[in-house]
Protein backbone atom coordinates (compact mmCIF):
# COMPACT_ATOMS: atom_id res chain seq x y z
CA UNK A 1 0.00 0.00 0.00
CA UNK A 2 1.19 3.67 -1.11
CA UNK A 3 0.66 6.11 1.31
CA UNK A 4 -1.69 8.17 -0.63
CA UNK A 5 -3.95 5.15 -1.27
CA UNK A 6 -4.18 4.96 2.70
CA UNK A 7 -4.93 8.58 3.32
CA UNK A 8 -7.61 7.98 0.59
CA UNK A 9 -9.57 5.85 3.07
CA UNK A 10 -12.97 6.91 4.88
CA UNK A 11 -11.02 7.03 7.77
CA UNK A 12 -8.81 9.95 6.72
CA UNK A 13 -11.74 12.45 5.59
CA UNK A 14 -11.29 15.05 7.93
CA UNK A 15 -6.81 14.39 7.89
CA UNK A 16 -4.87 17.24 6.68
CA UNK A 17 -1.57 16.44 4.66
CA UNK A 18 0.72 19.05 5.17
CA UNK A 19 3.85 18.53 2.93
CA UNK A 20 1.84 18.19 -0.22
CA UNK A 21 2.94 15.72 -2.78
CA UNK A 22 5.90 15.23 -1.01
CA UNK A 23 6.26 11.22 -0.40
CA UNK A 24 2.56 10.17 -1.63
CA UNK A 25 4.16 7.00 -3.39
CA UNK A 26 6.22 5.96 -0.39
CA UNK A 27 5.05 2.24 0.65
CA UNK A 28 3.27 1.77 3.92
CA UNK A 29 4.47 -1.77 5.11
CA UNK A 30 4.38 -1.37 9.03
CA UNK A 31 2.96 1.01 11.71
CA UNK A 32 4.90 2.38 15.20
CA UNK A 33 3.84 4.49 17.47
CA UNK A 34 6.56 7.08 18.62
CA UNK A 35 7.49 6.17 22.39
CA UNK A 36 11.12 7.53 22.24
CA UNK A 37 13.07 9.53 19.98
CA UNK A 38 15.69 6.66 19.90
CA UNK A 39 14.23 6.03 16.04
CA UNK A 40 17.09 4.00 15.32
CA UNK A 41 16.85 1.53 17.55
CA UNK A 42 13.17 0.45 16.57
CA UNK A 43 11.99 1.89 13.59
CA UNK A 44 12.48 0.46 9.92
CA UNK A 45 11.96 1.23 6.20
CA UNK A 46 8.80 2.32 5.00
CA UNK A 47 7.47 2.22 8.71
CA UNK A 48 4.50 4.74 9.40
CA UNK A 49 5.50 7.15 12.84
CA UNK A 50 2.21 7.68 14.76
CA UNK A 51 2.32 10.47 17.76
CA UNK A 52 0.72 12.89 19.62
CA UNK A 53 2.54 16.07 19.24
CA UNK A 54 3.11 16.19 23.05
CA UNK A 55 6.15 14.39 21.92
CA UNK A 56 7.98 17.14 20.77
CA UNK A 57 7.21 19.76 23.33
CA UNK A 58 10.17 19.27 25.60
CA UNK A 59 12.38 18.69 22.30
CA UNK A 60 14.87 21.56 21.60
CA UNK A 61 15.19 22.28 17.90
CA UNK A 62 18.53 20.44 17.36
CA UNK A 63 17.09 17.61 19.28
CA UNK A 64 13.96 17.68 16.91
CA UNK A 65 16.62 18.26 13.52
CA UNK A 66 18.67 14.98 14.53
CA UNK A 67 15.12 13.03 14.78
CA UNK A 68 13.98 13.74 11.48
CA UNK A 69 17.32 13.55 9.96
CA UNK A 70 17.17 9.84 11.95
CA UNK A 71 13.80 9.44 9.90
CA UNK A 72 14.88 10.65 6.76
CA UNK A 73 17.99 8.22 6.91
CA UNK A 74 16.06 5.07 8.03
CA UNK A 75 13.28 5.89 5.40
CA UNK A 76 10.17 5.77 7.33
CA UNK A 77 7.19 6.53 5.05
CA UNK A 78 5.76 9.31 7.05
CA UNK A 79 4.82 11.28 10.28
CA UNK A 80 1.21 11.04 11.51
CA UNK A 81 0.60 13.71 14.40
CA UNK A 82 -2.59 13.43 16.70
CA UNK A 83 -3.88 16.93 17.42
CA UNK A 84 -6.16 17.70 20.45
CA UNK A 85 -8.80 20.47 22.16
CA UNK A 86 -5.51 21.59 23.65
CA UNK A 87 -2.98 22.21 20.66
CA UNK A 88 -5.22 22.18 17.58
CA UNK A 89 -2.42 23.25 14.71
CA UNK A 90 0.48 21.72 14.19
CA UNK A 91 3.41 24.50 14.55
CA UNK A 92 4.96 26.06 11.36
CA UNK A 93 8.90 24.49 12.29
CA UNK A 94 7.28 21.12 12.55
CA UNK A 95 5.96 21.66 8.92
CA UNK A 96 9.42 23.11 7.93
CA UNK A 97 11.61 20.28 9.36
CA UNK A 98 9.12 18.11 7.52
CA UNK A 99 9.66 19.85 4.38
CA UNK A 100 13.63 20.05 4.65
CA UNK A 101 13.71 16.30 5.30
CA UNK A 102 11.10 15.08 2.67
CA UNK A 103 8.98 13.79 5.33
CA UNK A 104 5.10 13.44 4.36
CA UNK A 105 3.49 14.97 7.70
CA UNK A 106 -0.32 14.26 8.06
CA UNK A 107 -2.03 15.66 11.03
CA UNK A 108 -5.16 14.13 12.38
CA UNK A 109 -7.60 14.23 14.65
CA UNK A 110 -8.29 13.40 18.22
CA UNK A 111 -10.97 10.98 17.67
CA UNK A 112 -9.09 8.97 14.72
CA UNK A 113 -7.68 6.29 16.99
CA UNK A 114 -4.32 4.40 16.81
CA UNK A 115 -5.74 1.23 16.59
CA UNK A 116 -8.08 2.54 13.86
CA UNK A 117 -4.97 3.50 11.47
CA UNK A 118 -2.88 -0.03 12.65
CA UNK A 119 -5.85 -2.09 11.12
CA UNK A 120 -6.46 0.18 8.54
CA UNK A 121 -2.79 -0.82 7.29
CA UNK A 122 -2.54 -4.07 8.43
CA UNK A 123 -5.98 -5.72 6.96
CA UNK A 124 -4.99 -5.52 3.71
CA UNK A 125 -1.09 -6.05 4.19
CA UNK A 126 -2.75 -9.45 6.08
CA UNK A 127 -5.14 -10.04 3.36
CA UNK A 128 -2.47 -10.07 0.71
CA UNK A 129 -0.29 -12.62 2.60
CA UNK A 130 -3.05 -14.76 3.19
CA UNK A 131 -3.98 -14.69 -0.77
CA UNK A 132 -0.03 -15.21 -1.06
CA UNK A 133 0.32 -18.22 1.15
CA UNK A 134 -3.20 -20.00 -0.54
CA UNK A 135 -1.52 -19.70 -3.97
CA UNK A 136 1.78 -21.16 -2.68
CA UNK A 137 -0.44 -24.07 -0.91
CA UNK A 138 -3.00 -24.58 -3.70
CA UNK A 139 0.25 -24.75 -6.36
CA UNK A 140 2.39 -26.81 -4.06
CA UNK A 141 -1.36 -29.35 -3.75
CA UNK A 142 -1.12 -29.73 -7.47
CA UNK A 143 3.17 -30.34 -7.74
CA UNK A 144 2.76 -33.06 -5.16
CA UNK A 145 1.15 -35.07 -7.70
CA UNK A 146 3.57 -34.84 -10.26
CA UNK A 147 6.52 -35.31 -7.41
CA UNK A 148 4.60 -38.68 -6.46
CA UNK A 149 4.47 -39.77 -10.12
CA UNK A 150 8.33 -39.49 -10.47
CA UNK A 151 7.40 -36.95 -13.38
CA UNK A 152 10.53 -35.91 -15.70
CA UNK A 153 11.59 -32.31 -16.47
CA UNK A 154 9.42 -31.80 -18.81
CA UNK A 155 6.21 -33.09 -17.67
CA UNK A 156 7.23 -30.89 -14.40
CA UNK A 157 7.35 -27.89 -17.01
CA UNK A 158 4.44 -28.88 -18.96
CA UNK A 159 2.48 -28.61 -15.22
CA UNK A 160 4.29 -25.35 -14.80
CA UNK A 161 3.38 -23.43 -17.59
CA UNK A 162 -0.12 -24.08 -17.32
CA UNK A 163 -0.23 -22.55 -13.86
CA UNK A 164 2.17 -19.70 -15.07
CA UNK A 165 0.06 -19.05 -18.32
CA UNK A 166 3.52 -17.80 -19.45
CA UNK A 167 6.20 -18.86 -21.75
CA UNK A 168 8.89 -19.87 -20.07
CA UNK A 169 12.75 -22.39 -20.30
CA UNK A 170 14.53 -25.00 -18.10
CA UNK A 171 18.32 -25.58 -18.60
CA UNK A 172 20.51 -28.51 -16.56
CA UNK A 173 23.78 -28.96 -18.69
CA UNK A 174 24.72 -31.78 -16.63
CA UNK A 175 21.78 -33.57 -17.62
CA UNK A 176 21.24 -31.91 -20.95
CA UNK A 177 18.00 -30.90 -20.16
CA UNK A 178 16.80 -28.41 -22.72
CA UNK A 179 13.20 -27.59 -22.27
CA UNK A 180 11.18 -24.77 -23.61
CA UNK A 181 7.34 -24.36 -23.74
CA UNK A 182 5.33 -21.85 -25.25
CA UNK A 183 6.71 -18.63 -27.67
CA UNK A 184 10.23 -19.02 -28.48
CA UNK A 185 12.88 -16.24 -27.61
CA UNK A 186 16.38 -17.93 -29.06
CA UNK A 187 17.44 -14.83 -31.44
CA UNK A 188 16.24 -12.68 -28.23
CA UNK A 189 19.88 -11.04 -26.18
CA UNK A 190 19.73 -10.08 -23.18
CA UNK A 191 20.78 -6.13 -22.81
CA UNK A 192 19.81 -5.47 -19.24
CA UNK A 193 20.20 -7.30 -16.07
CA UNK A 194 18.66 -6.04 -12.47
CA UNK A 195 18.32 -8.12 -9.36
CA UNK A 196 14.22 -8.42 -8.62
CA UNK A 197 13.19 -7.45 -5.17
CA UNK A 198 11.71 -10.41 -3.20
CA UNK A 199 8.81 -10.59 -1.46
CA UNK A 200 8.41 -11.90 2.38
CA UNK A 201 7.89 -15.30 1.05
CA UNK A 202 10.63 -15.60 -1.08
CA UNK A 203 13.72 -17.83 -0.55
CA UNK A 204 15.05 -17.60 -4.06
CA UNK A 205 17.22 -14.81 -5.92
CA UNK A 206 15.67 -13.41 -8.92
CA UNK A 207 16.71 -11.17 -11.93
CA UNK A 208 14.48 -9.15 -14.49
CA UNK A 209 16.30 -9.71 -17.86
CA UNK A 210 15.51 -6.87 -20.54
CA UNK A 211 15.62 -8.84 -23.74
CA UNK A 212 16.08 -7.17 -27.01
CA UNK A 213 15.44 -8.68 -31.02
CA UNK A 214 16.95 -7.22 -33.68
CA UNK A 215 14.86 -9.17 -35.96
CA UNK A 216 11.26 -8.10 -34.32
CA UNK A 217 12.55 -4.75 -33.26
CA UNK A 218 10.81 -5.93 -30.02
CA UNK A 219 11.72 -5.91 -26.09
CA UNK A 220 10.42 -8.27 -23.56
CA UNK A 221 10.70 -8.68 -20.11
CA UNK A 222 12.32 -11.86 -18.58
CA UNK A 223 12.61 -13.44 -14.86
CA UNK A 224 15.28 -15.80 -14.54
CA UNK A 225 16.07 -17.51 -11.49
CA UNK A 226 19.62 -19.92 -10.84
CA UNK A 227 18.69 -23.42 -8.83
CA UNK A 228 21.00 -24.40 -6.68
CA UNK A 229 21.65 -28.26 -7.45
CA UNK A 230 24.30 -31.09 -6.31
CA UNK A 231 26.06 -31.29 -9.75
CA UNK A 232 27.64 -27.77 -9.11
CA UNK A 233 26.83 -26.62 -12.30
CA UNK A 234 23.92 -24.39 -13.40
CA UNK A 235 20.86 -24.95 -13.97
CA UNK A 236 18.48 -21.88 -14.82
CA UNK A 237 14.70 -20.92 -14.88
CA UNK A 238 13.41 -18.40 -17.41
CA UNK A 239 10.12 -17.04 -17.28
CA UNK A 240 9.06 -14.83 -20.18
CA UNK A 241 6.25 -11.70 -20.16
CA UNK A 242 5.77 -8.44 -21.54
CA UNK A 243 5.19 -6.67 -18.36
CA UNK A 244 7.71 -5.15 -16.59
CA UNK A 245 6.75 -6.68 -12.88
CA UNK A 246 5.39 -9.85 -12.41
CA UNK A 247 2.65 -10.69 -9.73
CA UNK A 248 3.85 -11.72 -6.64
CA UNK A 249 1.38 -14.31 -6.66
CA UNK A 250 3.07 -15.38 -9.84
CA UNK A 251 6.35 -15.80 -7.85
CA UNK A 252 4.48 -18.23 -5.74
CA UNK A 253 4.21 -20.29 -8.27
CA UNK A 254 7.65 -20.10 -9.48
CA UNK A 255 8.87 -20.58 -5.67
CA UNK A 256 6.97 -24.41 -6.07
CA UNK A 257 8.34 -25.07 -9.45
CA UNK A 258 12.13 -24.51 -8.08
CA UNK A 259 11.49 -26.57 -5.11
CA UNK A 260 10.29 -29.27 -7.52
CA UNK A 261 12.89 -29.25 -9.57
CA UNK A 262 15.42 -28.70 -6.68
CA UNK A 263 13.90 -32.12 -5.07
CA UNK A 264 14.22 -33.66 -8.43
CA UNK A 265 17.27 -32.80 -9.09
CA UNK A 266 18.54 -34.01 -6.15
CA UNK A 267 16.67 -37.54 -6.55
CA UNK A 268 18.78 -37.59 -10.29
CA UNK A 269 21.86 -36.87 -8.04
CA UNK A 270 21.31 -39.77 -5.68
CA UNK A 271 20.63 -42.53 -8.83
CA UNK A 272 23.77 -41.47 -10.45
CA UNK A 273 25.84 -41.63 -6.98
CA UNK A 274 24.51 -44.92 -6.82
CA UNK A 275 25.11 -45.88 -10.10
CA UNK A 276 28.89 -44.67 -10.41
CA UNK A 277 29.46 -46.42 -7.19
CA UNK A 278 28.12 -49.85 -8.21
CA UNK A 279 29.77 -49.22 -11.45
CA UNK A 280 32.84 -47.82 -9.96
CA UNK A 281 33.10 -51.51 -7.97
CA UNK A 282 32.52 -53.48 -10.85
CA UNK A 283 35.51 -52.09 -12.91
CA UNK A 284 37.64 -52.11 -9.80
CA UNK A 285 36.80 -55.75 -9.22
CA UNK A 286 37.38 -56.47 -13.52
CA UNK A 287 40.74 -53.74 -13.89
CA UNK A 288 42.17 -53.85 -10.29
CA UNK A 289 41.53 -57.26 -8.61
CA UNK A 290 40.92 -59.37 -11.82
CA UNK A 291 39.82 -62.53 -10.62
CA UNK A 292 42.07 -65.77 -11.57
CA UNK A 293 38.17 -67.57 -12.04
CA UNK A 294 37.82 -67.16 -15.64
CA UNK A 295 34.19 -67.55 -15.43
CA UNK A 296 34.04 -65.19 -12.08
CA UNK A 297 35.53 -62.72 -14.51
CA UNK A 298 33.25 -63.91 -17.49
CA UNK A 299 30.40 -63.11 -15.46
CA UNK A 300 31.82 -59.81 -14.11
CA UNK A 301 32.46 -58.32 -18.32
CA UNK A 302 29.02 -59.79 -19.10
CA UNK A 303 27.30 -57.52 -16.05
CA UNK A 304 29.98 -54.84 -17.37
CA UNK A 305 28.33 -55.47 -20.96
CA UNK A 306 31.90 -55.85 -21.95
CA UNK A 307 31.57 -59.37 -22.79
CA UNK A 308 30.98 -59.54 -26.54
CA UNK A 309 35.04 -58.45 -27.43
CA UNK A 310 38.07 -60.33 -28.04
CA UNK A 311 40.56 -57.56 -26.28
CA UNK A 312 40.50 -54.64 -24.58
CA UNK A 313 43.02 -51.57 -24.37
CA UNK A 314 43.59 -50.73 -20.74
CA UNK A 315 45.71 -47.24 -19.91
CA UNK A 316 45.96 -46.02 -16.31
CA UNK A 317 47.36 -42.60 -14.98
CA UNK A 318 48.29 -40.36 -12.18
CA UNK A 319 45.83 -37.68 -10.98
CA UNK A 320 47.58 -36.12 -8.18
CA UNK A 321 48.28 -32.71 -9.05
CA UNK A 322 44.98 -29.75 -10.34
CA UNK A 323 46.39 -30.36 -13.70
CA UNK A 324 46.04 -34.42 -13.81
CA UNK A 325 42.59 -34.17 -12.14
CA UNK A 326 41.08 -31.93 -14.62
CA UNK A 327 42.76 -34.31 -17.80
CA UNK A 328 40.80 -36.95 -15.83
CA UNK A 329 37.97 -35.16 -16.21
CA UNK A 330 38.05 -34.37 -19.72
CA UNK A 331 39.31 -38.26 -20.44
CA UNK A 332 36.06 -39.24 -18.79
CA UNK A 333 33.81 -36.40 -20.60
CA UNK A 334 35.26 -37.79 -24.14
CA UNK A 335 34.97 -41.24 -23.26
CA UNK A 336 31.20 -40.57 -22.61
CA UNK A 337 30.89 -38.59 -26.24
CA UNK A 338 32.66 -41.35 -27.96
CA UNK A 339 29.55 -43.64 -26.32
CA UNK A 340 32.62 -46.74 -26.80
CA UNK A 341 31.76 -49.96 -24.39
CA UNK A 342 34.35 -49.09 -21.64
CA UNK A 343 34.73 -49.13 -17.69
CA UNK A 344 36.40 -47.30 -15.66
CA UNK A 345 37.73 -47.51 -11.59
CA UNK A 346 38.16 -43.99 -10.26
CA UNK A 347 40.70 -43.08 -7.23
CA UNK A 348 41.22 -39.91 -6.09
CA UNK A 349 45.14 -40.59 -6.80
CA UNK A 350 44.89 -42.57 -10.50
CA UNK A 351 42.50 -44.08 -12.71
CA UNK A 352 41.73 -46.83 -14.75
Amino acid sequence: MQLKELIELPLFKNSKTLTGTIGLTNPVASVMVLEAIDIEKWSKKDQLILTSFYAFTDLSMDQLRVFFEKMQQIGVSGLVVKVDRLIPMIPEWIIGLSFDYQIPLIKVQQDVSYEAIMLAVYEPLLNHQTHLLRTYYEVRQRFMKVERNHSSFEQIMQQFYQLIEKPCSLRIPHLDVQVAIGQSFKNYVVTKSEPMKTIEFTKNHYEYLELFSHENNQYVTAIKVDIINPFNDLCTLIVYQKDSQIPEAKVMIIENVVDVIYERLQMEYLLKKERYNRMNNLAEAILQSTPNNSEELAALLQEAQLDRYDYYQGIAFASNTFKDKQRKIAVLHKLRALKTAHVFFEHHNYLV
